[in-house]
């Protein structure tokens, strides 16, 4: 055990009102299972009267045996309301031995001046999957090293750090710095339909943050419906997945603006009538979802006052009857889908008539929120934006058309979005970073495990802060179908394997699978390689567009896990975690 491990203690000040107590929340973080058994012990202390008497109640201790994997990096956490004077005492005790303990004065922090804390930068997971601490159980003592012994402890160990970031979820990187206020969705005090507002705008960005813009062929593969370009064969499809599935569906893992827009209706819950045959980047204003029930579709010279006015700010907006809410969508065209076109939706707002407003977006860029751009981007188009504020205007490249208000509908669950599967392929490549030799591959993945998905931000989370790093390379190459292999992988379901998969759609699976090349749409091919997701030097995850060598000689017989054939002489590995052993 290692003090890095314990990778923060820290302050979150919560339910900030003017000229009351602050709420301290003290939470220690860790992302991985402790090694040995572990203690916390808190003791605090506050001034009881004005004679300063102080009363300590009894330490809290909480004990995690030596074989938990928390899956909530905040491992302890205690909150209350101080009195000027309180002190709180942390001490973590890792098998008998102190590895942390410090005692702060709260009457400091009580002096500071008091602020929301709800900020405009709160609730962008693109951002929390690069900046949420994760740390590094200690393996070993040269895990960090360039030259660290490399061996199949080595390779099992990077394998598992891997598979519990993944069977972990999302719910570690909400809990971050950057995940709002760092705070598990029932400590939100949030009511009925905020909570459900809340799910759905997590699970939608869960499954968009870090998908691909791409063409029309390679972001909702058209070819998968014989030629068919149109958005209504594969919108038809997911709402018919839906209803039939009690909410369960499959989703693409690349999006255009549009179909982006599309997918918020999807897990809005929304009945596939009222917006068939898919929204569309122009003249979706029409569309029954923003006409009917309560929706509301606002023409460009409709509240097209001074700024604060406008239906294009915030401020005007969220003051507007009926008022802008997540999934509002905003228009900007000269021509339906051609050239500048742009629709984008909203995920979050956040009505305050004495404070700021604020919406967020979330979008594959072409709104223009300031700011957008940040080194912890998951380097693409297509995430979560900053709050754009008060009165401070939506942008489009062309036109401004209107803005289109969603009738209220009751969203699905986060427990029933995360269970939706991705129609694209997962291959984990781990590679020697001395000299590129290809020490592991696992088998073509599909990219769930039982019920639940891997959208590709979680691949991205899963490869931050792994043991080895500096020796060893990891990186996830994604593919996706096409033609009528797409089309079988959508209508096949979930549940059957890669390779029955592959035997449904004809294709053989008694020989190494076609090389992947980074040609487009059509030409023959069934897969196309899609992304390569891996981490850069600051432990940031990106994806890759471009194939990458490590493409070249990996042909491994679908469905059989397997070592690279250029490390013969690398033993074959046991206990592989579940996921990577494909069909076995």
């Amino acid at each position: 055990m290692e003090d890095r491990q314990i990778m923060s203690g820290r302050w979150r000040f919560v339910d900030v009102v003017a000229q009351a107590p602050l709420e301290i929340d003290y939470r220690i973080l860790s992302a991985y299972a402790w090694v040995g058994k572990v203690e916390f012990q808190v003791k605090y202390t506050f001034k009881e009267n004005k004679k300063g008497k102080e009363t300590p109640p009894p330490p809290i201790i909480k004990t995690y045996p030596s074989d938990e994997r928390h899956t909530d990096p905040w491992v302890y956490a205690v909150r209350f309301r101080p009195e000027p004077g309180t002190a709180i005492e942390v001490t973590l005790i890792v098998d008998n031995k102190v590895q942390l303990s410090e005692k702060i004065d709260i009457g400091v922090q009580l002096n500071l001046a008091q602020t929301q804390q709800l900020t405009p930068h709160a609730s962008r997971l693109v951002r929390a999957i690069n900046t949420t601490p994760t740390g590094c159980p200690a393996y070993t003592d040269d895990q960090d090293k360039p030259d660290a012994k490399i061996d199949t402890t080595t390779i099992q160990n990077i394998l598992n750090w891997i598979w519990h970031k993944l069977d972990g979820g999302f719910d570690p990187v909400w809990l971050g710095p950057d995940g709002g206020r760092g705070l598990a969705l029932d400590e939100m005090n949030l009511s009925t339909t905020e909570l459900q507002s809340e799910e759905w705008a997590r699970g939608y960005s869960e499954l968009a943050v870090g998908s691909r813009y791409g063409g029309a062929e390679s972001a909702w593969y058209f070819f998968l419906f014989n030629g068919d370009k149109t958005d209504g064969p594969s919108t038809r499809r997911m709402a018919d997945r839906r209803d039939a599935g009690n909410g369960r569906s499959w989703f693409p893992v690349g999006f255009a603006c549009q179909q982006m827009s599309t997918l918020g209706l999807m897990l809005g819950n929304y009945p596939y009538v009222d917006f068939s045959p898919a929204l569309n980047a122009g003249g979706s204003l029409a569309l029954p979802v923003f006409n009917t029930k309560g929706g509301h579709a606002y023409g460009p010279g409709e509240m097209a006052g001074d700024p604060p006015k406008s239906i294009r700010t915030p401020r005007g907006g969220l003051n507007a009857t009926p008022p802008v809410c997540p999934g509002t969508v905003y228009e900007f065209y000269k021509t339906p889908s051609v050239g500048g076109a742009h629709i984008g939706t909203l995920i979050r707002v956040h009505p305050d008539p004495t404070g700021w407003c604020g919406i967020q977006s979330i979008d594959t860029g072409g709104l223009n929120a300031p700011n957008r751009d940040t080194p912890e981007n998951f380097n693409n188009r297509n995430y979560d934006d900053p709050w754009l504020l008060n009165d401070d205007p939506v942008h489009g490249i062309e036109p401004f058309k209107g803005v289109g208000v969603p009738y209220p509908n009751t969203p699905l669950s986060l427990a029933t979005i995360r269970t939706w599967w991705p129609i694209g392929f997962a291959r984990l490549v781990l590679r020697r970073r001395s000299d590129k030799t290809v020490l592991y591959a696992t088998p073509m993945l599909r990219m769930h495990y039982q019920t639940q998905g891997f959208p590709l931000g979680l691949y991205g989370w899963s490869l931050r802060g792994r043991p080895y790093a500096p020796a060893i390379e990891a990186l996830w190459q994604i593919t996706i179908p096409q033609s009528g292999f797409a089309r079988t992988a959508v209508d096949s379901g979930p549940d059957i394997t890669m390779t029955q998969l592959l035997q449904a759609a004809g294709i053989p699976t008694d020989h190494p699978e076609t090389p992947l090349r980074p040609t487009g749409p059509g030409g023959g091919q069934r897969l196309f390689f899609f992304a390569s997701i891996q981490v850069n030097a600051n432990d940031h995850a990106s994806r890759v567009e471009t194939p990458p060598a490590v493409n070249i000689g990996i042909s491994l017989p679908w469905g059989v896990r397997s070592k690279h054939s250029s490390a013969p002489d690398f033993p074959p590995l046991t206990n592989v975690p579940p996921y990577f052993r494909g069909d076995e």
